[in-house]
């Protein structure tokens, strides 16, 4: 029966008849306890035919196929809990209000063991999380003007179609592709929202049940109108639906995944055997039908939309020389065979989906599986540039290589999970030339020469396949070529290198050319001008702007006209500048950035920006996790730049078909973009293992700690070595690096919907090193792809600067996870809010006393209030808000669930007179101290000396806002108040960004104009002492 299952695997009517089929061990149980009597008759038939035959296996097929349909193998359908496992898993956490969730227990680091689950799809071939997405851009309308309007016409003439049949009497007909198929197009301009790839949109319009699905969707959240206004009055509209924010939000596919995982940690736990060797024929069989398949609503429905990391992953440390050899006949089951080395070579056609899979032999002629990850490499496809990479009989050898059970099935497979454990052997390497093997190569042996190879090359590198060129090159360098062919290879390489963001490697190459010409070594014509242009571009991208600077006046000194390296020296001097005065011009940066954007690599010119250090340092700090901190040398007013800097790697999420990370050692979900980022950082490290020393300096919890000292000088000091010794890529290290350090980039969006999918992580040396706190002292956002972190209150000299890693505002189950990856199970940081336990008591009060604000907010928001209405509503609202109050202790700094019942109740206060307008503006201020801003207010000046620590601008509104009461209020002095709340505005706009007057002013000239306070300001500009 195994055997049959293993085969039936691969095929694709098997596949059809349930989202999986059963493990060996799975199915046992399913005999042994689940199976009738008829059903146990039938599969004994069946498992006496041969299934290698086409015939038999339709009848097999056939058999199996009434078994699903009866029983689905529905394992979690029994007494002992298999279903409560999934409650229990999904029910720990967040149903609490915000003080106890925020305070409350850690989730489980390890996924719920039992029975596996089966989920039922909704539609066939797509899996159910798949759904969730489309249902959020179902739900939550575009935000895009033009989209939105399409998107309720398109929607509005769907539903129109579905009412016409239910009209006929066809209820239970769903339409056909021709009848929505105008209505279908219309809407599929909108789907950029849901962040789906070309492809997945186009195979989503060419299925019939995911179209259907939608327009039934359609019906079921409209009700009787979709007209864009009754649709969001009627709350349809939610900015959450179908979000990833925690591990509760999984679906039962996720789960099943996340738990093969778990077991994939587990087997490192038993006691390593010696495996059967794999069947030849059959590896490649698979590996064959691994090429078929790929992408499309296929991959959408098998492939899960999970990254998962917090495995153990192995590496070696130990030198290549220092190891023996070892052969597949001596490797054992689960083990990473220390001390030894395998030399293998490649003799199937390679995969691409999250590794790069191909079987191997050794010299034996023994075949086995192979899963290299973490490939340093661009190409992500199954398809001739990968098959140009891994060609059949490529020699290669592993250091410690570590045989694992798969994650899913029976087999065995070698893993390889960090790409400094591998290399690939030219055949000039001595390893080649003193092993034998008992197979022939399934590769024609090429005699390779210098000039063959170099040829090779340029071909490779004229077709843009640059890692082909890079190899190719360096086969040619591994000859031993004369000094004149070293110095055109090395050239060639340092180009290909560059064009593979491997800038430490060109930097190399480039300058090994320019010291074979300073020895008189003949080269090609404008040898020196282009290894100095190579060498230059590499310096700029590494940052080393001086070294950069040097080489772009040598080469201006022999082409004063070189317009690349005109503009390049220009964008040096800047960034150099930049570091100098810390002055950025962030609207010119930002524009220039837009432009580069469509490029991977965008041109030098338009990346001026320099890093800036203010007056701060990274001291050590026992108390501290990572044992160090950031302080400030000097008073620092609120509002000031203490560190602008650029990511040492920066990531986009791997694919579309990944909403999210699992992590395995916290139990908690992390962003998509963080498992690229990881990929970076080793691709960082092959390319300069001198970077490794500062990578590993960045704290990687407790099992991981610091390297060494970590200062914000460390890249400008990192210059690329001409010989650098080689540096071992640590996976599991830089995952928890990655964890504890990684800076998700939409942090700062006023929507949190996106964190785990969309978002790009970047990784900073520098702000690594600042603290968390709820309420920090300091805020950051990115800016055209760096940080910037601004003080947002006065800091004193001595004090440590604490920056927010996740905002206040952000759902509760994400704010709770990301504490979790940071602080471990409690997900509480050492703050004052984290450490300040609410009686359940007084949460329970709060909470009731929240609900009572939202129903008194629904009365304000129908309007048509009358005066006596409007006075039992204020009283209302003071009496809610004393209550609120009176749930907090004098000292307690969380009170942001007053913000919202104070700013209603202000609404509510007259002011036509001076004393209400007084009233009003002790409420308003109260109501800004409570939300973490700290305004200074006399007569005709208000200075805002701390903005609040979740800044979305409006503070700024609410100054307006005042102002704008003030002047429909007729009271006396409108110029004055106006002035003194604009200029406020300003003043918390210059800390939060930086901006001056003028800037200010252009960039608020339009609201001014619409809320009537431009003619008050329109000719005032500050004194010179307020610093415009």
């Amino acid at each position: 029966m195994q055997a049959m299952l293993v085969r039936l695997q691969f095929d694709p009517r098997a596949a059809a008849l349930t989202p999986r089929l059963p493990t060996p061990d799975e199915f046992v149980e399913f005999l042994e306890h689940d199976a009738t009597k008829e059903q146990l008759f039938m599969l004994k038939l069946a498992n006496q035919l041969d299934t290698r035959e086409r015939g038999a296996r339709d009848i097999v097929i056939n058999q199996l196929e009434s078994v699903f349909q009866h029983t689905h193998f529905d394992l979690t359908r029994d007494d002992d809990g298999g279903n409560a496992a999934l409650e229990d898993y999904r029910g720990t956490g967040y149903n609490t209000p915000l003080a106890s969730t925020r305070r409350g227990a850690a989730a489980s680091p390890v996924v719920p063991s039992g029975r596996p689950m089966k989920t039922k799809r909704l539609v066939p071939g797509i899996r159910n999380n798949t759904l969730q997405r489309l249902d959020r851009w179902i739900l939550a309308t575009p935000t895009n003007k033009t989209d939105r309007e399409i998107y309720i016409r398109a929607r509005q003439s769907l539903v129109d179609h579905i009412q016409d049949s239910q009209a006929r009497g066809d209820q239970g007909k769903r339409l056909t592709d021709a009848e929505i198929r105008t209505a279908w197009d219309d809407i599929f301009h909108t789907m950029s929202d849901t962040n789906f790839s070309a492809d997945v949109l186009s195979a989503l319009r060419n299925s019939r049940p995911a179209c259907s699905f939608l327009a039934d969707r359609f019906v079921a959240v409209t009700a009787d109108c979709a007209c864009g206004e009754c649709y969001d009055a009627g709350g349809h509209t939610d900015p959450d639906a179908g979000a990833l924010y925690s591990r509760h939000d999984l679906d039962d596919e996720d789960v099943i995944d996340a738990r093969f995982f778990e077991r994939y940690n587990e087997q490192f736990d038993q006691t390593p055997s010696r495996p059967a060797p794999s069947v030849r024929a059959t590896l490649l069989k698979k590996a064959a039908a691994r090429r078929t398949g790929d992408g499309g609503i296929t991959s959408m429905g098998n492939d899960s939309l999970l990254d998962l990391y917090g495995m153990r992953k192995p590496h070696s440390s130990t030198p290549l020389y220092q190891l023996e050899p070892i052969r597949f006949r001596d490797m054992q089951v689960p083990k990473s065979h220390k001390g030894s080395y395998l030399l293998c070579r490649i003799i199937s056609r390679p995969t691409y989906r999250k590794c790069v899979h191909f079987v191997v032999e050794d010299q034996d002629g023994r075949a086995e599986s192979l899963c290299l990850y973490n490939a340093v490499h661009d190409v992500i496809e199954t398809g001739r540039a990968l098959d140009e990479l891994y060609k059949l009989g490529q020699a290669l050898v592993i250091r410690e290589p570590t045989f694992v059970r798969a994650v899913k099935g029976p087999t065995i497979t070698l893993r390889v999970d960090s790409p400094t454990d591998v290399t690939f052997l030219p055949l000039s390497a001595s390893l080649l030339q003193e092993a034998t093997w008992t197979t022939e190569s399934p590769s024609k042996h090429i005699e390779e020469t210098v000039e063959w190879l170099r040829i090779q090359g340029n071909k490779a590198f004229s077709g843009g396949q640059h890692e082909l060129a890079v190899r190719a090159y360096s086969a040619a360098l591994a000859l031993e070529p004369t000094p004149e062919e070293l110095l055109v290879l090395a050239l060639n390489r340092a180009a290909a290198y560059l064009r593979l963001r491997r800038y430490a490697s060109g930097f190399r190459d480039a300058s090994i050319v320019l010291a074979y010409l300073e020895q008189g070594v003949a080269g090609p014509p404008a040898a020196q001008s282009k290894a100095l242009m190579r060498r230059a571009t590499a310096l700029h991208y590494l940052r080393q702007w001086h070294r950069a600077l040097e080489d772009y006046s040598r080469l201006l000194e022999l082409d004063p006209n070189q317009p690349t390296a005109v503009k390049n020296k220009a964008a040096v001097e800047t960034a150099i500048g930049h570091s100098k005065t810390g002055v950025y011009f962030w609207n010119d940066i930002k524009i220039a950035y837009d432009l580069a954007a469509k490029t991977k690599s965008p041109p030098l010119d338009l990346l001026p920006i320099g890093d800036f250090v203010g007056p701060i340092e990274v001291r050590k700090m026992p108390h501290r996790a990572g044992g160090r901190g950031v302080v400030a040398t000097r008073d620092i007013k609120a509002g000031e730049v203490v560190l602008v800097e650029s990511p040492l790697a920066h990531c986009a999420p791997p694919g579309p078909f990944q909403r999210a990370a699992y992590d395995w050692k916290t139990g908690c979900l992390a962003e998509a973009a963080k498992t690229n980022l990881v990929n970076e950082l080793a691709r960082i490290i092959v390319d300069d293992p001198k970077m490794a020393t500062s990578i590993y300096s960045l704290y990687g919890g407790k099992d991981h700690p610091p390297s060494g000292d970590l200062a914000f000088d460390m890249r400008e000091n990192v210059e690329p070595s001409l010989f650098a010794l080689p540096a071992d890529a640590d996976i599991e290290r830089l995952e928890a690096i990655v964890r504890h350090n990684a800076f998700n980039l939409e942090f700062v969006s006023r929507t949190y919907v996106n964190y785990r999918e969309s978002s790009e992580c970047a990784l900073f040396l520098g702000a690594s090193a600042f603290n968390h706190e709820c309420i920090g002292n300091a805020i950051w956002r990115p800016l055209a792809g760096n940080i910037a972190v601004r003080t947002r209150a006065p800091i004193r000299a001595g004090e440590e600067i604490l920056i927010s890693y996740i905002g206040l505002d952000a759902p509760l189950p994400l704010h709770h996870e990301v504490l979790v990856q940071h602080f471990g199970p409690g997900g509480k940081c050492s703050c004052m809010i984290c450490s300040n336990e609410a009686e359940p008591t007084k949460v329970s009060e709060r909470d009731a006393l929240t609900d009572e604000f939202n129903e008194l907010q629904d009365e304000v928001a129908h309007g048509g209030l009358t005066f006596s209405k409007r006075l039992s509503l204020r009283s209302r609202a003071r009496v809610l808000v004393e209550k609120l109050e009176a749930t907090y202790d004098e000292k307690s700094p969380d009170r942001f669930d007053l913000v919202g019942p104070m700013q209603l109740l202000a609404a509510l206060m007259g002011m036509s007179t001076l004393s209400e307008y007084r009233a009003v503006v002790e409420l308003e201020l109260k109501r800004f101290a409570y939300a973490g801003a700290e305004l200074s207010v006399r007569p005709t000046t208000c200075d805002v000396l701390a903005i609040p620590p979740i800044w979305n601008g409006s503070l700024i509104t609410d100054l307006y806002r005042l102002a704008k009461r003030y002047v429909a209020s007729g009271l006396p002095n409108p110029e004055r108040e106006v002035r003194k709340w604009v200029r406020a505005a300003w003043t918390a706009a210059r800390v939060s960004s930086g901006w001056d007057w003028d800037h200010f002013l252009r960039h608020e000239a339009m609201t001014l104009a619409v809320e009537g306070l431009h003619r008050y300001v329109a000719s005032w500009t500050p004194p010179p002492w307020l610093g415009a």
